[in-house]
């Protein structure tokens, strides 16, 4: 019998077939499967089982130190919230605080020493051993002082015992300097009083005018609290806040009111509103040159600086009687690299309202007490980058362990030798610095080991809080202390404290207790008692690892010495502030300036930043429609970015709020950062300036 099949009946039969097999459930099946199969790769953690458990700590991710309550199953951390009743954070966590116990299993984090070399873009890792690490550390650090070469020891979190024993460190070496990473603007202040006075710090939350200039005010700097309570409150009844910055960021949407200036003009607004509040006769100071400095800012009259600054003269007016009219007020200038001309002008309207050392103002704070006292040597060494020699660095260590010592690749360069210098750096993460050889000693994160976190620039009073560890650490991690210990053994430098981090900062709490001042709060009770209460060091340190906090008694107010204006404002710094416009197009980066900027954060985060939008991601360049139609550009097409130090293709997007001839240009990748970076002029204190520019389409 023949049988013929004919074409139509073979595409029937797949036909049917293929719906046949849609409407059973072997694909349905199979994609189940395939979902549990993608779920659970030996190396996805897995959530443990056990008993729910609430255990309060302190936050080491930045000096804030916000109050903490972390939920754990069994030992493992799974969630954290804030503490109501915590008199710094008052319950409020910033986005990487809420994730903070994710950093553990973050993929930069470095779980043996690693010697990095290479040019940029293509890096070379050689892990180490610890005793390999330290030997060829040892090496170059001997070979500096046989040169009388610089040994420069740089601390990222200043106020800690470690801090204490980094100076220790420091004036053992020949030729060791001691480098404090704090509030920039501050220190710039303290140094005009000719002699050493206590820490300085703002009291934000006492007054009622705020000036921040380019400060993420809203966006991660000082306790997130303050952002809370300011939108909670309603115009009038709460502080005034008025943001002066080139860009429309999250805080100069958030203030009352923003100042948007051209680019690189900050220092010439500042001198502007000098200029205003002395003709006013606003000023509330005594100085020795009053009538001389306002001879020396004449030229800065508001129609002058309106020209150069791209804003109206009402505005400088209105914002100059503000600021000086409704005291208590404060200036604020400290975002890492900004030109030491806008932190001296800005500073310097500090001076004229007489704000220093006022409740409201610039407060001055006593240093937290220390069981042992720094090194005499330590009065003689540095307190900056700026009094370090160019290219006269042979070995830079750097405390990274904390994450929060961001620190510009160009300054760090700059005050290296050239091809002999090394960085070596106590982190975490990776952190890869180009033209530079770099030893990274890999350091526990957040909730594997106890760091003191204290000297937050936003608390008017001297702070101590705990952070605990609650999971174990990886084998092979050192902490601060530990780190300073083998580092000196390993150089031959036996003047260095012994024993564990614990015995140590152990001791710093018995001193705080000897001397009787202050309040603690007790995280178990929710209750803020005086020192005095607590029966025995044992007692404070009890309270202190279980998230407790102790906040010293406010300083006495009392006079400081009187300020020259016309030598921390001297005529040539006058004179280079040059008060011209340019019809040319400028670059400025766009760099992350918030909390996310100043540490590593949870993979999670990173995520729901570029989903959302909330976070910048990729590379773009910014610029205002009307630049567009001027240059010829179309919105979302790639463009050739050109200025004298190199070229950068990229995307252009239109901003209305992007001042018309300036291109922002903003990346989330680190290599294009450094890119971006390599386009733009550079100031003399490794600060980024505006560059001309030229678009070409691509």
């Amino acid at each position: 019998m023949e049988i013929n099949i004919t074409r139509r009946e073979i595409l029937r039969f797949v036909g049917g077939s293929a719906l046949g097999f849609f409407l059973t459930p072997i694909p349905w099946k199979a994609l189940d499967d395939s979902a549990i199969w993608t779920q659970n790769w030996p190396w996805i953690p897995e959530p443990g089982r056990g008993d729910i458990s609430y255990k309060t700590t302190s936050c080491s991710l930045c000096p804030s130190a916000c109050g903490m309550r972390v939920r754990c199953v069994g030992n493992q951390p799974v969630s954290i919230s804030g503490l109501t009743l915590h008199p710094i954070n008052q319950g409020a966590l910033c986005p990487i605080g809420v994730v903070a116990h994710h950093l553990r299993y973050h993929p930069a984090r470095v779980s043996r020493p690693l010697r990095i070399t290479g040019k940029n873009g293509s890096p070379q890792h050689t892990a180490l051993t610890v005793d390999e690490a330290l030997i060829e550390v040892a090496d170059a650090m001997k070979d500096a002082s046989r040169q009388a070469q610089t040994v420069a020891i740089v601390d990222g979190r200043p106020g800690r015992t470690a801090s204490l024993m980094l100076q220790q460190l420091a004036a053992n070496i020949a030729h060791g300097t001691y480098v404090a990473v704090g509030d920039e603007s501050l220190g710039v202040l303290a140094s005009w009083f000719g002699q050493p006075i206590d820490t300085l710090a703002y009291d934000v939350d006492h007054a009622k005018t705020i000036l921040s200039f380019g400060v993420p005010f809203f966006d991660g700097w000082g306790t997130p609290s303050r952002t809370a309570r300011y939108l909670d409150g309603k115009p009038g009844a709460r502080q005034y806040v008025i943001q002066v910055e080139p860009f429309r960021t999250r805080s100069a949407e958030i203030a009352d009111r923003w100042i948007p200036l051209r680019p690189g003009t900050e220092a010439v607004f500042a001198l502007g509103l000098a200029h205003g509040i002395l003709q006013e006769k606003l000023y509330r100071t005594h100085v020795k040159d009053l009538y001389e400095f306002g001879n020396l800012i004449m030229e800065f009259n508001p129609p002058a600086v309106a020209e150069v600054c791209g804003i109206s003269q009402d505005m400088i007016k209105e914002v100059a009687h503000v600021f000086a009219a409704h005291a208590p007020s404060i200036a604020i200038a400290g975002t890492a690299g900004s030109p030491k001309e806008v932190q001296s002008a800005v500073m310097l309207l500090n001076l004229l309202v007489g704000n220093i050392g006022q409740i409201g103002g610039i407060a001055r704070k006593r240093d937290l007490p220390c069981a042992r006292s720094a090194p005499k040597k330590s009065a003689a060494m540095s307190t900056d980058f700026a009094s370090i020699p160019d290219h006269s660095v042979r070995v830079m260590l750097i405390d990274e362990s904390l994450s929060s010592c961001k620190l510009p690749d160009a300054l760090l360069l700059k005050k290296l030798l050239p091809e002999k210098g090394i960085i070596v750096s106590l982190s975490p993460f990776v952190t890869e610095r180009p033209c530079c050889t770099q030893y990274v000693f890999p350091s526990q994160v957040f909730l594997e080991s106890m760091a003191e976190v204290t000297n937050a620039s936003d608390i008017p009073v001297s702070t101590l809080s705990l952070s605990i560890p609650l999971v174990p650490a990886p084998i092979g991690l050192l902490d601060p202390i530990e780190f300073v210990q083998c580092i000196a053994r390993s150089a031959g430098i036996l003047n260095i404290e012994p024993g564990t981090a614990e015995e140590i900062v152990k001791k710093r709490i018995s001193t705080i207790y000897k001397e009787a001042r202050g309040s603690v709060f007790n995280a178990v009770t929710g209750q803020t008692s005086e020192l005095k209460t607590y029966s025995s060091p044992d007692d404070l340190w009890k309270a202190l690892i279980a998230g407790g906090c102790w906040m010293d008694a406010p300083s006495p107010v009392t006079s400081l010495p009187a300020v020259s204006l016309t030598a921390v404002v001297s005529a040539a710094t006058i004179k280079s502030l040059k008060l011209r416009t340019t019809d040319q197009l400028m670059l400025v980066p766009i760099m992350e300036r918030s909390a996310y900027g100043t540490t590593s954060v949870s993979p999670i985060m990173s995520k729901v930043g570029q989903e959302s939008g909330l976070r910048p991601y990729g590379c773009q360049a910014l610029l205002n429609p009307t630049t567009g139609a001027a240059v010829g550009v179309i919105e979302n097409t790639s463009i050739l970015l050109q200025t004298k130090n190199g070229s950068f293709q990229t995307r252009a997007r239109f901003d209305a709020s992007i001042m018309p001839g300036v291109i922002g240009l903003s990346a989330t990748d680190p290599d294009d950062q450094r890119n971006i970076l390599a386009l733009c002029d550079m100031n003399t204190d490794a600060s980024i300036l505006p560059t001309p520019v030229k678009i070409q389409k691509v």
